[in-house]
């Protein structure tokens, strides 16, 4: 990631943590993560438990790929 944002940077083009998630594919609403953010923007939204596990709320862009859609 460091060395496609410098590459970018240096060539004068946008090398944003967004811009390299456009350009590898990656959602730009979760930024790849899959899940959606809290609206404080630290961490993730839970919507439930399973045992143990904390459930997170899909990224409604992406539908929990964390990838563009076609």
């Amino acid at each position: 990631m460091k060395e496609w944002r410098a590459r970018e940077a240096d060539l004068g083009r946008p090398s944003s943590f967004a811009d390299l998630c456009r350009a590898f594919g990656l959602c730009v609403t979760c930024l790849g993560e899959g899940v959606t953010r809290n609206d404080n923007g630290i961490g993730f939204k839970v919507v439930g438990i399973d045992g143990n596990t904390q459930l997170f709320e899909q990224c409604p862009a992406c539908g929990g790929t964390g990838m563009l859609q076609s």
